[in-house]
This record gives C-alpha cells, sequence and structure tokens, in this order.
C-alpha cells in the first residue's frame, strides 16, 4: 500500500515536527499580537510566512481635515462624518479643523457608546 509507506515511519515523524512547530510559533505569533493589541496597536499576523515578518504591527490615524472660517455650527456634522470611519484596535479617528484665526483644532472622535 503505498499511501500507508507515505504516512508511516520517518516521513509520519518528520510531518508531525513540521506540524508541531508550526503550532508553537502560531501560538507565540498569537500572543505577541494580542499584546501588541492591547497596547493600542493594529497588527496584522502573516500566516505560514517564512521570511519577512510574522506581524506588521501600526497605529492608524483616519483624520478628516477640514477649513473654516468661523468656528460655529461644524461639530455636529464633521464629527458624524469622522464616525464613519472605520474603528477598532491601535486606530484612532480624528477630526483637524483648520481656523484662520486660531490656527489648528485637532480632536479626536470617538463613539460614545464604546467609552
Amino acid at each position: 500500500m503505498p499511501w500507508l509507506s507515505s504516512i508511516s515511519g520517518k516521513n509520519l515523524a518528520t510531518n508531525w515536527k513540521m506540524t508541531d512547530r508550526y503550532a508553537k510559533g502560531a501560538r507565540y505569533e498569537r500572543r505577541a499580537k494580542r499584546e501588541l493589541e492591547e497596547a493600542g496597536w493594529h497588527v496584522v499576523r502573516s500566516a505560514g510566512s517564512k521570511g519577512g515578518a510574522d506581524l506588521v504591527a501600526i497605529k492608524v490615524r483616519y483624520i478628516q481635515v477640514k477649513a473654516v472660517n468661523e468656528p460655529k455650527g461644524w461639530a455636529a456634522e464633521l464629527e458624524e462624518m469622522a464616525l464613519q470611519l472605520p474603528a477598532g484596535p491601535g486606530m484612532t479617528r480624528e477630526l483637524w479643523i483648520w481656523n484662520k484665526r486660531c490656527g489648528w483644532e485637532k480632536h479626536e472622535v470617538r463613539d460614545e457608546t464604546s467609552d
């Protein structure tokens, strides 16, 4: 039975060791990913990677930029626009408003239900 020889003996032991090493590596990659996410990073795991990086960790800032002459009346509408941007671990939603009299007004926009 040719299929039996491919899953028995040395081949089976070699495959088991490779699978065991992969599982161990994946477990530690997930642990590192979780720790980075808890620290506020956005993390992508490159499962099965054989080079470069196993994890890519970044902090993302989505910024809505507007210029206004008068600082009145912009807040609710622009914050609603900023809330449409994605949110998650390691991500911020920001609203930067340029006022020619005052310069930049920078606000982090948070969803009231998530606080």
